[in-house]
């Protein structure tokens, strides 16, 4: 859960960083200092959520395959 809230949140805070950045808000400098840093966090949050939920289905096939032949 956590991961993705990581990913939401650093989604949204690179486009805030984009979008301040084309305003002419803040510098590129600035933009660097502050955005890419969780830019490369939402990355890695991102793929960490992508193992896990790789796992969880992984884990669950033969649970779901056990399921439908008890009912069969």
């Amino acid at each position: 859960m956590l991961l993705v809230f990581t990913v939401t949140l650093g989604t949204n805070l690179l486009a805030a960083g984009i979008a301040q950045l084309l305003t002419g808000v803040i510098s590129i400098g600035q933009f660097i200092g502050m955005t890419v840093p969780f830019a490369i966090l939402t990355l890695i949050a991102t793929w960490l959520t992508v193992i896990l939920f790789r796992r969880f289905s992984e884990s669950a096939a033969p649970l779901a395959a056990k399921a439908r032949v008890a009912h069969a």
